[in-house]
């Protein structure tokens, strides 16, 4: 039974789990995954025997009312100073876990392995473990209780696919025999967008010179990296905490201009200059908001700009088309973003709008950071000192 990664294309959540937790099945323990339990758990874990076959995918026999069989992705002993047994659901993508799949596993488990003890890992695209999860432990307990297990210590946590992939980087640093196999796995990892902001994007390994073909690479590598960058910062502490919303819909989004279909609209219509993501809080007055955005052509040096702020948007539905054709002006209209702080961060507005913008070039801590102090006022105060232009939302 082999694993490695090219002969498994990531189209489903058993092709992860055979790309990245086969690897562990061939790595030293030592070096792969016992370092990742160790760092996931928080205390010191070792395993005495490699990843089996029969760990992947064992079928058990269901106690949960309506189900006959639960299998999931992977179940194998550890040891943390007692014994521990391990269970991994993977998911592939974000948000995918649901609570009544994780509890079912951990009764099912429980009722064919008959541990004393159990960790239920949940493995996902998201960053940070998923806000909608934090209950999900009280009712685990519960589901064993009720099903003759109450005696089971359990623990339900959670990985990132980013996560697996910093150890399989650092593995192939101590293991330097183990490294074209760990690269490929990260490199499939990568391509499927799944290892979190990494900086800016790359363009020196393009080759063939200034081709349409490479400017839309770049293009769309420039637009990933903002999409990891925005990931990022969603999944920072302090910006969880500080409990912004999307401004629009349930899902935050990045969004840009130019993608008008009308072929009667003026040229610019079709012209991409700006990314978007935009937050809110209930209490705030309609229009109120923060943002975080990508200026793609400043007009001044090679760079796009990283702009955070805040704004008041009187026209909402148009906000990025808005937020693009910005001009600079001396003072916002509305009354909130005017009595911003210019010590700590200027901010202009145009002469026609209720809307402001803070531009500043960051990086995603930064970024969260900003988003998740000063910023979390509709007033638009924020720490530091913007290095970009400030504009105003039109």
């Amino acid at each position: 039974m082999k694993f490695f990664s090219r002969w498994q294309p990531l189209v489903d959540e058993d092709a992860h789990t055979a790309l990245v937790f086969g690897f562990m099945r061939h790595a030293p323990v030592k070096v792969m995954l016992e370092p990742w339990l160790t760092n996931l758990l928080g205390r010191h874990v070792t395993v005495d025997e490699p990843l089996a076959p029969h760990d992947f995918w064992p079928n058990y026999r269901s106690l949960m009312e309506g189900r006959t069989r639960t299998e999931p992705e992977l179940v194998f002993a550890a040891d943390d100073g007692r014994p521990l047994l391990i269970v991994v659901e993977v998911k592939p993508s974000f948000g995918q876990h649901y609570v009544e799949q994780i509890v079912r596993e951990a009764v099912d488990t429980a009722g064919d392995r008959r541990p004393a003890r159990l960790a239920v890992i949940m493995v996902g695209a998201d960053l940070a473990r998923p806000a909608e999860t934090s209950g999900w432990q009280g009712e685990l307990v519960t589901a064993l209780r009720r099903h003759g297990h109450g005696h089971v210590e359990a623990e339900l946590r959670y990985s990132s696919w980013a996560l697996l992939g910093q150890r399989l980087r650092s593995s192939a640093v101590e293991a330097p025999e183990w490294r074209r196999y760990a690269d490929d796995v990260v490199h499939h990892l990568r391509l499927k967008g799944l290892l979190g902001y990494n900086g800016g994007p790359m363009f020196d390994d393009l080759e063939g010179g200034f081709t349409v073909v490479n400017a839309v690479e770049l293009f769309n590598r420039t637009v990933k990296a903002a999409r990891e960058l925005l990931l990022a910062v969603h999944a920072q502490s302090p910006f969880r905490a500080a409990g912004y919303e999307p401004f629009f819909g349930s899902s935050h989004r990045m969004v840009r201009d130019g993608t008008s279909g009308t072929l009667t609209q003026a040229p610019e219509s079709f012209e991409a200059s700006v990314l978007l993501s935009t937050y809110r809080k209930p209490p705030w007055p309609d229009g109120a908001g923060v943002y975080i955005g990508v200026w793609l052509t400043p007009g001044e040096g090679a760079d796009a700009h990283l702009q955070a702020g805040a704004f008041r948007a009187a026209v909402q539905q148009d906000l990025v088309w808005s937020y693009a054709s910005a001009e600079d002006a001396d003072r916002p209209a509305d009354d909130d973003l005017a009595r911003v702080d210019r010590t700590l961060l200027e901010l202009s507005a145009s002469r026609t709008t209720q809307s402001g913008f803070t531009p500043t070039s960051l990086g995603a801590e930064a970024a969260g950071r900003m988003m998740s102090s000063g910023l979390s006022t509709p007033s638009g105060q924020a720490p530091g000192r913007g290095t970009a232009r400030p504009r105003e939302l039109l």
